[in-house]
């Protein structure tokens, strides 16, 4: 939410006002009141947070479209299956294909632009982890780009992760859940392949 409003910058009491306001709203609202409750919330937000930011605002994948990208990178990189066997026993992070499909992801997702680097906002805006904000984050990867500034995208994505992002989001885990899940279809009917695929892969906010 707070992506959608840009407070005002001498308002340093925005963010502690909103959370009372919302706070007040929703303990007078039923909780499964799903329509009032999401929308007490927004005018919380409009009223105490800051102006409507006008700009278009990065929108966190669904369940469906992550398992989509995961599909996407296998075929587009036509993984063999020994190597999707691999990922399924954990064997991910110094597995050779890793790093282009990491790339890819990176790509097709929306967290990594060739002209803005990772876009650590959107990592965030997906994921919820206040760490990939940190101060720390960004210098970490400010350390990555100058380091190997010689390098390929591959390159520079796949250390980005490992040094800057990894201890926050340990996404092999998620790696390693969607191509057991992939051998698990494989081995399926064609009916549990299509069920299979609204199981939720990635942790979303």
């Amino acid at each position: 939410m707070g992506n959608f409003f840009k407070p005002c910058s001498t308002d340093f009491h925005y963010a502690e006002r909103t959370r009372a306001c919302v706070k007040k709203a929703l303990d007078t609202i039923c909780p499964d009141d799903v329509y009032t409750r999401p929308y007490a919330t927004f005018l919380c937000y409009y009223h105490e947070y800051g102006n409507i930011v006008n700009k278009a605002q990065f929108i966190p994948k669904t369940v469906l479209e992550a398992w989509q990208i995961l599909v996407f990178i296998e075929s587009i990189q036509n993984l063999p299956k020994a190597v999707i066997v691999k990922y399924s026993e954990g064997c991910i992070l110094n597995e050779p294909h890793f790093p282009h499909s990491l790339l890819v992801w990176a790509v097709r997702g929306g967290y990594y632009t060739i002209d803005g680097g990772i876009q650590f906002g959107r990592l965030y805006t997906q994921y919820g982890i206040p760490e990939l904000l940190s101060a720390e984050t960004s210098q970490c990867a400010a350390d990555v780009a100058r380091t190997y500034c010689n390098s390929d995208y591959v390159t520079i994505v796949y250390y980005t992760f490992i040094n800057c992002i990894h201890p926050y989001l340990p996404l092999e885990k998620f790696v390693q859940a969607s191509a057991q899940k992939q051998i698990a279809c494989s081995q399926s009917s064609p009916a549990a392949n299509s069920a299979a695929s609204s199981v939720a892969i990635l942790p979303y906010k």
